[in-house]
């Protein structure tokens, strides 16, 4: 169930005017650690510090086999015939802002909800997942958003955007090199 080119850039700049002018500037990840600056002096008072975390904002991955949800009408089937909704991630964004000793990361995804075989429109729970995980693979956070979307009467689809503003995670010494972020659909709440 995949849908145009038009409509994910339509999807993109949805997610991108929500986050009203959020950072995803990436760069080369050696060449940032050889910026970074080595003196002791604290957090937030280094020249350039700022712009070094927005920098180094982790970038997004969407988990392979969690970028879409399926619902159907009878527990435990795979049959695609029986999908009553199918959820897909489009689009991400981040942006990551200096809070003292840490920082404040917005994380935002817009995806679309479509109605299958055995489904009508109505309202669905989806469970996304969203993480941070440290340059080990170790989560500094993690936490499941039920969002619900409606598709209304007389339409096969519904997109829908998410914004978490509640991830704050202390500064690395590493300035967050190595670290990423995590998203996908989570039905059993594990990751």
């Amino acid at each position: 169930m995949r849908y145009g080119g038009a409509r994910r850039t339509a999807l993109g700049a949805l997610l991108l005017a929500a986050l009203a002018g959020c950072s995803s500037i990436g760069g080369d990840q050696a060449e940032t650690a050889a910026q970074a600056p080595a003196a002791a002096a604290p957090a937030g008072q280094e020249p350039g510090f700022e712009s070094l975390i927005k920098r180094n904002c982790p970038q997004i991955e969407i988990l392979q086999g969690a970028e879409s949800y399926r619902v159907y009408g009878t527990p435990n089937s795979n049959d695609p015939f029986d999908i009553r909704y199918q959820a897909n991630i489009a689009d991400t964004a981040r942006e990551c802002s200096l809070l003292g000793v840490e920082a404040a990361i917005r994380i935002g995804v817009t995806g679309r909800l479509i109605v299958g075989p055995k489904g009508a429109p109505g309202s669905v729970r989806l469970p996304l997942r969203i993480a941070v995980l440290d340059e080990k693979g170790t989560p500094v956070y993690s936490r499941i958003h039920p969002i619900t979307v409606a598709i209304p009467a007389g339409q096969q689809h519904a997109d829908f955007p998410h914004i978490e503003d509640g991830v704050v995670v202390p500064i690395p010494a590493n300035r967050f090199i190595g670290w990423k972020i995590v998203i996908g659909y989570d039905p059993k709440g594990a990751l």
